[in-house]
């Protein structure tokens, strides 16, 4: 109560006239096993002056919104990655290699690489750096498998443990969130994911005959059954 009281005479708020009336807690509804504290509204200070600064201070959303993936690089097969970005030129290469021989013999005076896979032809990478022909394999690499962003920023990188480094610098009071934009091992289990289960959607429990695609076959015959125990009685008698 007496910090609270001293926020009346407190320099932050010197308009600050204290309430004449007191705060009434509403009724709860038992019908609905409703708690009093349920549709109390919180009135202390420090929760509004937190909630004020932490509005007054936006942060990156923790959730990669579509919008936001279509301003990164997007994935590009290898064999069509390596394209001359000088104006007028769409020479394509299998390397990186060959792209640099090529821009020092025909375009020796291109200092920036501008990505023609990027968005508008961009020449700047996540950290806001003109992309100098000597970066301009590390750029392209954006461009390959894997890709991660920070959640606070638009700031992306091919290696996970460089945006986690990025985070610690750029970001120490915020939560350390790491989108991954698209990985190789989950691209792989959803795909699996989706194949097991449109297999199992058009085999069904059963098969076209009314046997179940999940029977026991004899190795030795086109016999088949149910269950285990019936098919090992059977070789069992076959046998003897």
């Amino acid at each position: 109560m007496v910090r609270h009281l001293q926020l009346h005479i407190s320099s932050n708020v010197p308009d600050a006239i204290p309430p004449s009336t007191a705060p009434v807690n509403p009724v709860p509804c038992l019908e609905k096993k409703e708690m009093m504290f349920d549709k109390m509204t919180n009135l202390a200070a420090s929760s509004h002056i937190a909630a004020t600064s932490k509005s007054e201070t936006p942060s990156g959303s923790l959730t990669l919104t579509q919008e936001l993936e279509a301003k990164l690089p997007k994935f590009i097969p290898e064999h069509q990655r390596y394209v001359c970005g000088a104006p007028g030129c769409s020479y394509l290469t299998c390397d990186e290699t060959m792209l640099r021989y090529h821009l020092r013999a025909l375009h020796f005076d291109e200092t920036a690489y501008r990505c023609p896979h990027c968005p508008e032809s961009s020449a700047v990478d996540s950290a806001g750096q003109v992309i100098s022909v000597e970066r301009m394999g590390a750029h392209l690499k954006m461009h390959d498998s894997r890709l991660y962003k920070c959640a606070h920023c638009m700031y992306h990188h091919f290696q996970r443990y460089v945006v986690e480094r990025h985070l610690a610098d750029k970001h120490p009071e915020k939560r350390p969130f790491v989108h991954v934009v698209r990985e190789p091992e989950l691209e792989a289990a959803s795909s699996k994911a989706e194949t097991s289960g449109s297999e199992s959607t058009e085999q069904g429990p059963l098969g076209s005959s009314g046997v179940n695609k999940n029977s026991w076959h004899c190795g030795l015959c086109s016999y088949q059954c149910g269950t285990r125990s019936d098919i090992l009685s059977i070789i069992f008698k076959t046998w003897i």
